[in-house]
């Protein structure tokens, strides 16, 4: 009996709780990737309806200046929570064609005013300033883990039973067909992107947030039945696909072709190593600067730290290139170092199936690139043997019947000024 009329009382209390609160409904807003390189990942917000009308609370403000960029280049950026209108919202995002969708989180009034209390909270403190991390904290984990929060841990309980594909699995999906940022990433990111994921760690983009709301379902208290947690979404502006464009950027075409020609110039010219030695020169600096930038982020980010490419990368043509370029006389010493370099990207070859890191396809073309130089090398000193052993003097025979040796410089006119 004293069970019922606690039942009673909780469920009366609840439904007063309620009344109170007045209707304040939860929407998770997505917003499609854009055309700058920053807006490739998408965005997402949420809206809280309430009395007094449509507010936006958004985790992804910075103030885009030399000391942020700088941050964000050593890991230590700031990313704070803004709040405006959703006409604002709206406006901002449709101006740049950026499809804005929009779905309705089944959480009760109680909820909903929760949430709305934490945001306007966080919102006017110190609170609302937090250290970005690209998969761990952003905008797409800061809504998903105050959902999670104003039901319980429910959702996290929810989401980690669901298991997903790996961060750089999904993170190419949501790419598409933007194949600069999705081959530059892959270049840099170490094998923490190949880990299995859960839909809890899984969500850190907001079109992969969006996906797993929609398909998580729970109880969002402790009388009720597992029910989809999205019950409600709409388009609230149709924007354009920004990530269709599969064609290189015009600026690249003049450097593929200097390239080329770098690259197919020592086949032609196999009697001149300069060739060589150029190709080798901005190939050598190439890598250099490539080693020398996934250095810097092992040391800075921790989703780069071991990463696989900076052993492949190693470069050792580069400190060795002065003697390279201007001491050895014929090149033999090039084909050594080429071997020798041979050995780092061929290594990380053979033990990639022993590891999870997804390093393809850079190892393989840094080995196929020293394949083609020992090559090219090779060429030059056949060329160059061929050359020294060709064209022997002439012999001739005097009366005597011994051989002399005839120069092959013409000879000059003397005047005879003697008797």
């Amino acid at each position: 009996m004293s069970y019922i009329f606690s039942l009673l009382f909780l469920i009366t209390s609840t439904t007063s709780t309620d009344s109170k609160s007045g209707n304040y409904q939860t929407w998770v807003l997505i917003v499609a990737p854009g055309p700058d390189v920053f807006s490739r990942f998408g965005h997402s917000a949420f809206m809280i309806e309430t009395p007094s009308g449509k507010k936006v609370y958004d985790f992804g403000y910075f103030n885009m200046n030399s000391k942020f960029i700088k941050d964000f280049a050593f890991g230590r950026a700031f990313y704070s929570l803004d709040s405006r209108s959703f006409d604002a919202f709206l406006d901002s995002y449709s101006s740049e064609k950026r499809t804005i969708r929009g779905h309705l989180l089944n959480l009760t009034p109680e909820m909903g005013k929760q949430l709305y209390e934490v945001l306007e909270s966080l919102h006017s403190s110190d609170g609302k300033h937090y250290l970005y991390d690209h998969f761990r904290d952003n905008c797409a984990t800061r809504l998903r883990d105050l959902i999670s929060k104003v039901t319980q841990g429910n959702l996290q309980y929810e989401l980690e039973k669901m298991k997903i594909g790996s961060w750089r699995t999904n993170l190419d999906r949501i790419l598409g067909n933007s194949w600069d940022i999705k081959y530059g990433l892959r270049l840099v990111l170490s094998s923490v992107m190949d880990e299995k994921r859960s839909g809890w760690d899984g969500a850190y983009l907001p079109l992969l947030l969006e996906e797993v709301l929609l398909k998580v379902k729970l109880a969002v208290n402790p009388f009720g039945k597992h029910e989809k947690l999205i019950v409600k979404s709409t388009v609230f502006f149709e924007g354009i696909n920004h990530n269709i464009n599969t064609s290189l950027p015009i600026w690249i075409y003049p450097i593929l072709l200097m390239a080329l020609f770098f690259l197919i110039s020592p086949f032609i010219y196999r009697d001149d190593i300069i060739f060589l030695k150029i190709e080798l020169f901005f190939f050598s600096w190439t890598l250099f600067i490539l080693f020398v930038v996934m250095l810097f982020l092992h040391f800075y980010h921790s989703i780069c730290v071991y990463n696989l490419n900076i052993f492949a990368f190693t470069p050792v043509l580069y400190t060795v290139l002065p003697w390279i370029l201007f001491r050895s006389k014929k090149g033999r010493i090039i084909g050594k170092f080429i071997i020798i370099s041979m050995f780092f990207p061929l290594i990380t070859i053979i033990i990639r199936p022993f590891t999870i890191q997804k390093t393809f396809p850079f190892p393989d073309i840094i080995l196929l690139s020293y394949i083609i130089f020992y090559i090219q090398w090779s060429l030059y000193m056949r060329t160059s043997s061929q050359t020294e052993n060709q064209d022997p003097p002439d012999v001739t025979t005097d009366s005597s019947g011994s051989e002399t040796k005839t120069s092959s410089v013409p000879e000059t006119d003397e005047e005879n000024h003697g008797s």
